[in-house]
């Protein structure tokens, strides 16, 4: 008897749709084929931003590292257009159990009525585009013969803007030819293009030059991963992430990952999940980088020291800038130099993770808090 998928759980919902219910994929033994190795499931979905998740199972007590947690990966949706999702399946190389590939998922955009999309050559260029930047090889100057597939694939240009920012970073010409490429609607609807534009430039009269549904002006959160580095990227226009996209995706990211794919407990994933929807325009914009906020508690050795015994204890739902910051407290106090409390080391440590210097200050309260709070009891 074939071994069951890793499909039955799965969901998707509408990410900050104060009415958007979450919709449950393979919940019966009629959509998924284990004979067969494969699972499908479709879904009319309304315009916007969609999450698709699935709950891990139960490894370990409630409260523990890897007990309810919930892998999650953003997926755009446009009318007019169908959005696939291919994900393959693999053993775990920690439990040996059989998970989802999140990282390696194929994406492709097809028009509605075209049929599917796998087999045709568009999508067999837009796969080795995928493949090509995956490994860093993908091509930075893509053919105007290639490009122009685009049309009937639109990830294809996307894929090659992204390789071209890899390789050319300050060089935003070839950039807006890809862009140029993509189908009007997704020119001005799928948030990496507007990103892409957004960093580029090249945004100057949308206004006059389309009617862009308000929905999709207030999302700007990228499918790709690498949309979330750019305001690294000296000189140009950041993108408008908000705190809360920051917040709630964009520090949980997993590593290795071509698209925007984050794992977070189960509680905290249903708790940011209600904050979109309570805040259906995604937050306000992250604060400017320059912005520095008073840090409280303050960020000194003495500070520290008084809850040194709590931060010996591990907090099952801390995010990843806050275990780092932990383990480097925990190095810091061990040290006798100031080197570690300067101000400039605790941003650096939270900048891989995308965190403005306001995130930064609360998730530092957050991890002292905590501290402090097992050293209480």
């Amino acid at each position: 008897m074939a071994e069951p998928l890793p499909l039955r759980g799965m969901r998707i919902e509408p990410l900050g749709v104060a009415d958007g219910d979450a919709q449950v994929l393979f919940q019966d033994e009629h959509s998924s084929s284990p004979e067969g190795g494969y699972g499908v499931a479709r879904w009319a979905m309304p315009a916007g931003l969609m999450v698709l998740s699935k709950r891990s199972c139960q490894v370990g007590p409630v409260g523990s590292w890897g007990a309810g947690q919930v892998t999650a990966m953003l997926v755009p949706v446009m009318a007019g257009w169908r959005t696939e999702v291919y994900l393959d399946v693999v053993d775990d190389a920690l439990t040996g159990e059989r998970v989802l590939d999140w990282a390696r998922a194929t994406v492709l955009l097809g028009r509605v009525g075209e049929g599917g999309s796998v087999w045709r050559i568009e999508s067999r260029a837009t796969e080795i585009q995928r493949l090509r930047l995956m490994q860093g090889q993908a091509h930075a100057d893509v053919p105007e013969g290639v490009l122009a597939m685009a049309a009937r694939s639109p990830l294809l240009a996307l894929h090659a803007a992204y390789a071209s920012l890899q390789a050319h970073p300050q060089d935003v010409s070839e950039v807006q030819r890809c862009l140029h490429a993509l189908p009007e609607q997704v020119r001005y609807e799928w948030p990496d293009a507007r990103l892409l534009a957004c960093w580029s430039g090249s945004r100057q009269g949308w206004a006059t030059e389309h009617r862009m549904r308000k929905l999709s002006e207030d999302w700007w959160v990228p499918l790709h991963a690498a949309g979330w580095r750019w305001p690294a990227v000296e000189g140009r226009n950041a993108p408008p992430l908000t705190d809360l996209a920051v917040e709630a995706i964009g520090q949980w990211r997993l590593a290795g990952s071509l698209w925007t794919v984050w794992q977070q407990p189960e509680a905290l994933f249903e708790a940011y999940m209600a904050r979109w929807r309570a805040q259906p325009n995604g937050g306000k914009p992250a604060a400017a980088a320059s912005a520095q906020p008073a840090l409280c508690p303050a960020w000194d050795a003495a500070t520290w020291r008084a809850v040194h015994k709590g931060l010996k204890h591990v907090n099952p739902e801390a995010s990843p800038f806050q275990q780092a910051l932990r383990r480097h407290v925990l190095d810091a106090l061990a040290d006798d130099t100031s080197e570690p409390w300067s101000t400039s080391v605790l941003m650096a440590l939270a900048e891989p993770f995308g965190l403005t210097p306001a995130l930064t200050a609360q998730a530092t309260q957050s991890v002292y808090a905590w501290a402090a709070r097992q050293v209480a009891m």
